[in-house]
Parts: C-alpha cells; sequence; structure tokens
C-alpha cells in the first residue's frame, strides 16, 4: 500500500509541475487516428426472411370500356342570322365540332370526364364551371361557342344513347358502349 501512496503522490507532483505557468505547452502534435470496427454480427432478427416461393401473381386483365362522343352544333346553320356576328365563323360548314369518335373510359367515369378529356387530346376549346355545394359541372362554352351566343336560352346540354339525362354530365356514369352527343340549341327550352 506504500508503494501505491508513493505512486500517486509521485502522479501529484508531476501533474502540478506540468501545470505551472511558466513551463510552454508543449505544441500539439496531430496524431493519425485509425479506427476500424468490425462488421456487426447478424443475429436471427437482422438476417431478412425470404417469402415462400409463389408464383407470380399476374394482374386482372381489365376490360376496355369505349363509348362514343360528338359534338355537334347544326342546330345554329338555321339561325346564324341570331348568332352573335362574330361568332359566325366558329360555326363549320357541317355543324359538327367533332363527328363521333370512339373514346375509352375507365369504370366510375362520367360523360363530364370523356368530354373533358376528349376536348384536351383534341384541342377543342372547353369552358365549364364547378358548383361543389351542389356536385355540378355546367358547360359554358365548347369550341369558343358560350350560352346565350346564339339568345337569351341558348346554350350546350348532352345526350347519353338519345336521351337527355335528369341531372349533371358529371353525374352520368357511363356504361361501356354508350353514345354521348353534345349539342349547342338556340332555345334549350324546346324539347
Amino acid at each position: 500500500m506504500q508503494k501505491c501512496v508513493k505512486l500517486l503522490l509521485l502522479l501529484i507532483a508531476l501533474l502540478l509541475t506540468g501545470c505551472r505557468s511558466d513551463t510552454p505547452a508543449p505544441s500539439p502534435v496531430p496524431t493519425p487516428i485509425s479506427v476500424s470496427t468490425p462488421a456487426p454480427t447478424p443475429t436471427p432478427a437482422d438476417v431478412p426472411v425470404s417469402p415462400p416461393a409463389t408464383e407470380p401473381v399476374q394482374p386482372t386483365p381489365v376490360p376496355e370500356q369505349t363509348c362514343t362522343i360528338s359534338i355537334t352544333c347544326a342546330e345554329l346553320l338555321a339561325h346564324l342570322e341570331e348568332l352573335d356576328e362574330d361568332k359566325r365563323d366558329l360555326v363549320p360548314e357541317d355543324g359538327n365540332l367533332l363527328a363521333p369518335v370512339e373514346a375509352a373510359f375507365t369504370e366510375g367515369e362520367t360523360v363530364f370526364d370523356v368530354l373533358q378529356r376528349t376536348c384536351r387530346d383534341l384541342g377543342i376549346h372547353l369552358e365549364f364551371s364547378i358548383t361543389p355545394a351542389y356536385h355540378s359541372t355546367y358547360v359554358e362554352g365548347i369550341g369558343n361557342l358560350y350560352e346565350t351566343d346564339c339568345g337569351p336560352l341558348s346554350g350546350w346540354s348532352y345526350t347519353v344513347n338519345d336521351r337527355s339525362p335528369n341531372y349533371g354530365c358529371n353525374q352520368y356514369v357511363l356504361e361501356s358502349g354508350d353514345s354521348i352527343c353534345w349539342a349547342y340549341h338556340c332555345d334549350l327550352s324546346e324539347p
């Protein structure tokens, strides 16, 4: 034990003499440090478990659904004098802004979805307004022909399979084979 006490006193004396203010501080010499840590040994919890071998899952093919869509303003041909003069050149000679074309759609899509995509893809002008409170979309203009351009009761309406639905185009869910026709009428109050 006496040796331990002597050794301890020696260490304290060395420390105290090294801390005196008249002793210049040793210049630091950078010492390269090389640290090597071995890779951890995987434990059973770390080892990934492969799922049992199964046959690859093939996606269920979705049958293609198609409809036809057309856009006409042929009624305007008989009422050109009632149409705003600057709009007359917008009416095609045959009255069709879009002859019937086939359009693909996915389950749950509506008449409005197909109209919007078709107009966008073919570069046909489309303007509409949405009223969220009524979950309603109203088509104001197609091909730069707008409601009231040919009188106060003029505008766009649609039919599906030659029938006029009694609800908005964004609520009519399509079925494969449906035929959509958008038509400009000079008097929407007439059947």
